[in-house]
């Protein structure tokens, strides 16, 4: 997971994940957001958008894990994976 930093912001690390089943219930898609907050240095878990994919964002003063990102997910009952192309893309 590599971030690059903005200008001066503490919080610019971003990681794109997809969300391996959608579209998910909403009870499951809020149950996922709020393990993904709860792991050391998420500051924002993200919304869904129309094929799933969530933009992570890391306070970048912490070390953050894929790892237990990806652990958190799958606690959660909706596993993360590196982004499908857009359809048409390539």
């Amino acid at each position: 997971m590599q971030a690059v930093k903005d200008a001066g912001s503490s919080y610019s690390g971003k990681l794109a994940l997809q969300q391996t089943s959608w579209p998910t219930p909403p009870e499951k898609t809020e149950a996922l957001s709020n393990a993904l907050r709860k792991v050391e240095g998420v500051r924002s878990a993200g919304s869904p958008d129309e094929r799933g994919v969530r933009v992570l964002t890391f306070d970048l003063k912490k070390r953050t894990l894929l790892k237990a990102v990806l652990d958190a997910a799958e606690a959660a009952g909706v596993p993360l994976k590196n982004p499908d192309p857009p359809k048409g893309a390539g």
